[in-house]
């Protein structure tokens, strides 16, 4: 405080000339897209100048920080999203970036105030219902949605659960402003505080990933019972059941630890380091496997007999969690068909049916009552896809459903031709080759007062490849149909891949830097993390280089059709850098928000 701030220097007709030749601009600008959860196409660089920052904190000092004076050639970059405008100031090569203007917060009423302190330095968050505001500690800061959508549900329980209160804690500074008439004990006031540290993380970052926050992943294989089961706890008191077991994976509950539990975790996450914990019986037929990996915070290296506490700890969480969704195992109705290995099983207990689809598409809730089977996404209108809906047939005949569809198109009397079928035991009518945006099939059929309606849409023209496809579709959907009860003690949980994952950029947690002795000299940076798992993959990675700085992006894609356990796969991934032409000297790698330095010679 009380230092003196050098002006800025406008320095005229140094940017480049447009900005796809500004690295930081283009940086800046994804890193925007990525935290607004919106396109690339729709954030956009609106100017690009160049200027000499009077000073160290690139003329956006905070109250309580002392800037160095020291010429500071850098950039003003405004970009523009949603009619908003945003205003960052840079150094020469991106790699230091202030906020200098953004709109003003709106998040609604305050629930959750959040600061603390990493790498980077001081960090704050404001989380209301209407999103979050990020930024560093005495600055200005960004409204954003919350990285993950379950987390707007998670503020509203913590709401109306736990009374106000400020703590200090292990995970930062937090004030709660809840209006609920639980008070939070110290284990509950740093859970509290751990998710708000993590919904920061995931706002800055536009996303989430299986290893953010994990405490332990706990696996079982293997035994007498066929075991096929994981865990994963977090330290935001979240702890998530899937078992592997049978033709098609399951996901048992997700549920919060109770505030023993937590504290008992709490406890050895801050006592233990990191470990891995493998233990297998003597080969044999019926031979189990458990594995652990532990995700400690504290020095102390955990005995055999704290690992097997841990590893006991972690199995009563699972049993708990089976037992509180009916044990789902072995419970799908005896009536329904066995999947062949390129078909996946689809129970829907609760809208009362089962039935078999290929396993190149995936299952979406589109609306309570309806369920589509497409390719990759809803969106895909190219590949043939079935949509199942059911309702309340309110004393129409199927006859009469049929006929009603049918004078929603203006038909000639040729090919106003209901043909009956089968459904699941029950009498249909089918409407083919109905016009649309594409050739599409309809199907009628009513059981227990409730009509099943089913749309195959694009059915192609005869003979094609896409009618071959929908035929291959239809026939597997409707030859495998049954009816189940839908008594609430038999409804389950939909049983079907795992929804497609978007492709992101990778969670880095290290770079490493390798400088082989040839000629020219070859450098070579390492980047290693966590896919969050096995069905993960890194999908490419790029290099791009301004002034004396190499900036790596590596996107992460994910295996469609499957559904996996959430078990960390690290990944290691060697860059290549382009070194052949640049002069000798320090030069900076940076991969995710990991950065290193290297010296070519």
């Amino acid at each position: 405080p009380g230092a003196t701030i050098p002006d800025a220097t406008i320095t005229p007709n140094t940017a480049p000339a447009s900005e796809a030749d500004n690295p930081a601009a283009r940086n800046q600008r994804q890193v925007l897209a990525q935290q607004l959860q919106l396109d690339l196409s729709e954030v956009d660089i609106t100017e690009v100048e160049a200027v000499t920052w009077g000073d160290q904190c690139l003329g956006v000092p905070n109250p309580v920080e002392l800037c160095a004076a020291a010429e500071t050639p850098g950039y003003r970059i405004t970009l523009t999203a949603n009619g908003d405008t945003y205003v960052y100031h840079t150094n020469e090569d991106g790699s230091l970036v202030r906020l200098a203007d953004v709109p003003e917060a709106q998040i609604g009423a305050t629930v959750i105030e959040w600061t603390g302190s990493d790498d980077s330095g001081c960090n704050s968050a404001l989380f209301g219902p209407d999103g979050v505001a990020i930024g560093r500690c005495y600055a200005q800061l960004l409204t954003v949605p919350f990285g993950m959508p379950s987390r707007r549900a998670d503020l509203a329980d913590f709401a109306a659960t736990f009374a106000p209160f400020t703590a200090d804690t292990a995970a930062g500074a937090v004030t709660f402003n809840g209006a609920g008439s639980t008070a939070a004990t110290p284990a509950q006031q740093r859970m509290i505080a751990e998710w708000a540290r993590l919904a920061q993380l995931e706002a800055q970052g536009g996303r989430s990933g299986a290893s953010w926050g994990l405490a332990l992943a706990w696996h079982r294989e293997g035994g007498i019972a066929g075991f096929c089961d994981d865990l994963t706890v977090y330290v935001t008191d979240e702890a998530w059941a899937t078992t592997c077991r049978g033709a098609t994976p399951q996901d048992l509950g997700h549920f919060r630890l109770d505030a023993e539990q937590l504290a008992t975790l709490y406890e050895w996450v801050d006592t233990f380091a990191s470990f891995e914990y493998n233990q297998s019986d003597p080969a044999a037929a019926d031979s189990m496997t458990v594995k652990l990996i532990f995700s400690g915070a504290g020095a102390q290296r955990a005995t055999a007999d704290e690992q097997a506490a841990i590893v006991d700890f972690a199995q009563t969480l699972y049993g708990a969690a089976t037992t509180a969704a009916g044990d789902a195992l072995g419970e799908t109705p005896a009536t329904c068909a066995s999947p062949a290995t390129d078909q996946r099983l689809l129970v829907q207990a609760e809208q009362g049916y089962c039935l078999l689809y290929p396993a190149t598409h995936t299952v979406t809730e589109t609306a309570p009552g309806s369920t589509a089977i497409v390719v990759d996404s809803i969106m895909n209108h190219v590949d043939p896809r079935v949509a199942v809906v059911v309702e309340a047939a309110n004393g129409r005949t199927v006859d009469e459903v049929a006929a009603a569809a049918l004078a929603d198109y203006s038909l000639p009397a040729d090919m106003n031709n209901p043909q009956p079928a089968t459904v699941g035991g029950e009498p249909a009518v089918m409407l083919d080759n109905l016009p649309g945006q594409d050739l599409n099939r309809r199907l009628f059929v009513i059981h227990d007062e409730q009509l099943y309606s089913f749309f195959f849409a694009p059915i192609g023209d005869a003979e094609t490849a896409v009618r071959i496809q929908a035929e291959a579709l239809y026939n597997t959907v409707v030859d495998s149909f049954h009816f189940v009860a839908t008594s609430a003690a038999d409804a389950e949980t939909p049983v079907s891949a795992a929804p497609e994952s978007d492709t992101g950029e990778a969670a880095v947690e290290a770079v490493d830097m390798r400088i082989l002795e040839s000629f020219p000299v070859q450098v070579q940076a390492v980047v290693s993390g966590q896919l969050p798992d096995a069905c993960a993959f890194v999908e490419s990675s790029e290099v791009t280089v301004a002034a004396n700085a190499f900036y790596v992006s590596m996107t992460v894609a994910r295996q469609p059709n499957m559904r996996c356990a959430q078990v960390l796969t690290p990944f290691e991934q060697v860059i290549p850098l382009e070194t052949a032409e640049l002069p000798a000297g320090d030069y900076s790698v940076q991969a995710g928000n990991v950065k290193t330095v290297f010296t070519l010679p």
